[in-house]
């Protein structure tokens, strides 16, 4: 195949080249050798780019599935239901991506044999040796990866442009992304999707081999970059080093921060509360906006002053999506804690009505685009559905919370019983007390009765 490096408004082809399929010279040969020895330690056992599980499928399907693009093999077969990013859309991407000034001369065809060395790698990530995924031939599958990872790196460079307002005009009116203001919104809701990931390894080949001098950023910086409005990062990580196996793992790390909690407890002897957020203020537990925290997930209770610090978030349909397809990735492998999960079931039993959304808005806590707070306390509360949670990671917390509250209710009650013990005391240890009292309220009876009736008259 004659290959020619196409300009950024026509398509590119993306055909296999013949000298990338025969293996007779002793260049392929090496080549192929390095693949076996590679792939040799390959842990077999499960792949990165799992699948929802089918127990939590039933719930909200549109929140599991893409809406603009596809990505990866899960969802391939409707990629003609996105009529916005179709192959020819990713085509012209890749057009663009290879039209870039680079730091070394890159060809296709050297892009084509970086991917073939990624293609086993590829093919057991989403778990193909175990019947999980239906992927082509050879040569379908390196063109997947090739359009799929073109497409990101392109849409990371021109979202950095876009921002920076470096984008050419003509790009904002003809470019079938950034001509639509809305696009952006559901392509970052689709790239962090379970079952709409591409693996890390090789987005990072790809990015190596086709990074743009006129940009010093790293993948990292460009990815959260693209993603920040959603994760609503603390101690964002910006370097070099691309942390996670996928995009969604990537918005994972980001959300769980520099500090892992520790205080969890194993089922089934880990605690929860029976107190809402209205509950918690009646048992004398103070809300305040934790403005100092390291990650969304660094809560804290005080026992001293029964001060519960929660870090302020924004709770609109993005982190509805991201916080689902994040309990569904800590449910479909043991690789991973249930620290987003354990988060929600925080979340699930704080709010229980709008009552509860009400209050910690007016603390700062939440804020949200649902506009009402009855929708708001619903959705939170079918967040965790059909969940299994082996680890709690709040346990510790909840019990000195409920020790708290409880502590506080002893209080209560002996203030009370005191305040009887005394009162029968001083009105009711001899007969003549108990007179005493009798006509003390019977003349209190009388005199307001009196005041009534003098009040009837006069008007």
């Amino acid at each position: 195949m004659e290959e020619s490096m196409p300009d950024n408004n026509k398509n590119v082809s993306i055909d296999i080249p013949d000298e990338c399929k025969d293996t007779d010279d002793e260049e392929e040969e090496d080549l192929l050798a390095q693949i076996i020895l590679e792939n040799a330690g390959m842990d077999l056992s499960q792949g990165v780019n799992y699948k929802v599980p089918k127990t939590m499928y039933t719930i909200n399907l549109n929140r599991y599935e893409p809406t603009a693009v596809s990505i990866g093999p899960h969802h391939r077969d409707k990629e003609h239901e996105h009529p916005h990013v179709t192959e020819m859309v990713k085509k012209s991407y890749v057009a663009a991506l290879l039209g870039r000034p680079k730091q070394r001369k890159t060809s296709l065809t050297q892009i084509i044999k970086a991917m073939r060395k990624k293609e086993y790698e590829f093919k057991i990530s989403y778990g193909y040796h175990k019947g999980k995924a239906h992927l082509t031939n050879s040569d379908e599958c390196v063109k997947m990866m090739i359009l799929d990872a073109c497409f990101i790196l392109e849409l990371l460079y021109k979202f950095k442009e876009y921002k920076d307002g470096s984008m050419e005009e003509t790009y904002k009116t003809m470019d079938p992304i950034f001509s639509y203001t809305w696009m952006l919104r559901h392509l970052r809701r689709d790239l962090v999707l379970l079952e709409n990931q591409l693996p890390f390894s090789v987005l990072k080949c790809l990015f190596d081999l086709t990074s743009d001098p006129k940009h010093s950023d790293s993948l990292n910086e460009l990815l959260v970059r693209f993603l920040d409005p959603e994760i609503q990062a603390y101690e964002v990580q910006r370097n070099n080093e691309v942390t996670g196996k996928h995009l969604l793992d990537l918005v994972r790390t980001h959300l769980l921060g520099q500090s892992p909690l520790k205080e969890y407890g194993k089922y089934p002897n880990w605690e929860l509360t029976q107190y809402c957020a209205t509950d918690l203020k009646k048992a004398g537990v103070l809300f305040k906006k934790n403005e100092k925290a390291q990650s969304l997930l660094d809560i804290t209770f005080n026992d001293r002053d029964g001060v519960l610090k929660i870090p302020p978030f924004f709770f609109g349909e993005g982190m509805i999506v991201y916080l689902q397809n994040l309990v569904a990735l800590e449910q479909s492998s043991r690789d991973y804690t249930s620290h987003i999960t354990s988060y929600v079931i925080f979340l699930d039993t704080l709010i229980k009505s709008k009552s509860d959304v009400k209050l910690l808005r007016s603390e700062g806590i939440i804020n949200g685009s649902l506009n009402e707070d009855e929708k708001m306390s619903s959705t939170i509360n079918g967040l965790y559905s059909r969940a299994i949670v082996n680890s709690f990671y709040y346990d510790g917390l909840y019990r000195r919370v409920n020790a708290f509250c409880q502590q506080d209710e002893q209080k209560r009650r002996a203030i009370v019983r005191q305040w009887s013990i005394t009162f029968f005391r001083e009105y009711f240890s001899t007969p003549w007390r108990v007179c005493s009292l009798f006509i003390a309220c019977l003349l209190v009876i009388l005199t307001v009765a009196q005041t009534i009736f003098t009040a009837i008259q006069t008007f």
